[in-house]
């Protein structure tokens, strides 16, 4: 993992928290030149057992085949057991009667916006309206936000460090309803800040760059919500 961030890999402490899966089976136990694909597909029959879901079975395999494929790069390992390793076909014992998720309704959505104090209302508000991953609006500056002829956000990071959004690529994204009305109010707000083009759209209450943490008081107000 150390290796992966050097290399400028993407990495999170999820990363580390998968590896468990390795490191507290038997698989972990054993020596890594000793470890043979036989290993590695009995190590799998038993974590797809554990009943966790399947993307984070299928996310744990793919690091743990990076993980192995490092170790033979580096002479440590003549071949990498994983490297044809894959998950059975998977199917839903019952079929899906509900989505696994979903989003919020309109009338949800009005609740929830009831009950946040501005100025946060606007933040929340503007996520809603332009479904962008936390890291993504944190890094939105002033000069992302276009409001002339089509208003439109570019959206050219995912997080505050500059790194590139999770799919690599560039995206525009329209601006309207409550996604427009909070861009404008908070255009207001950072006017009569003086902010630049290269200051934050949303940042930290002190300024500056937030966090990855959600919004102060957001468990509040879902419970006041319901």
């Amino acid at each position: 993992l150390e290796r992966r961030r050097a290399e400028g890999h993407r990495s999170n402490p999820t990363e580390m928290s998968r590896w468990k899966y390795v490191s507290s089976s038997w698989l972990g136990e054993m020596d890594l030149v000793a470890v043979r694909t036989t290993h590695a597909r009995e190590w799998l029959a038993g974590f797809v057992k554990t009943g966790l879901a399947m993307h984070t079975i299928r996310d744990s395999l793919n690091q743990i085949r990076q993980t192995f494929e490092g170790a033979r790069e580096l002479g440590r390992i003549a071949a990498n057991p994983f490297e044809c390793v894959r998950l059975p076909r998977w199917r839903p014992q019952r079929p899906r009667e509900k989505d696994a998720w979903t989003v919020l309704e309109q009338h949800e959505q009005a609740t929830l916006l009831h009950v946040i104090p501005e100025p946060s209302r606007a933040l929340v508000a503007f996520a809603m309206g332009t479904g962008l991953r936390q890291g993504e609006q944190w890094s939105i500056r002033r000069r992302h936000i276009h409001m002339e002829d089509v208003p439109h956000l570019v959206v050219a990071y995912g997080g505050t460090d500059d790194r590139p959004t999770k799919s690599g690529s560039v995206r525009h994204v329209p601006l309207f309803g409550i996604a427009l009305a909070a861009a404008q109010n908070q255009s207001l707000v950072l006017d009569a800040r003086g902010a630049g083009l290269g200051d934050y759209v949303w940042p930290a209450p002190r300024g500056g760059p937030r966090d990855k943490k959600p919004p102060t008081g957001w468990r509040d107000w879902l419970l006041r919500a319901g």
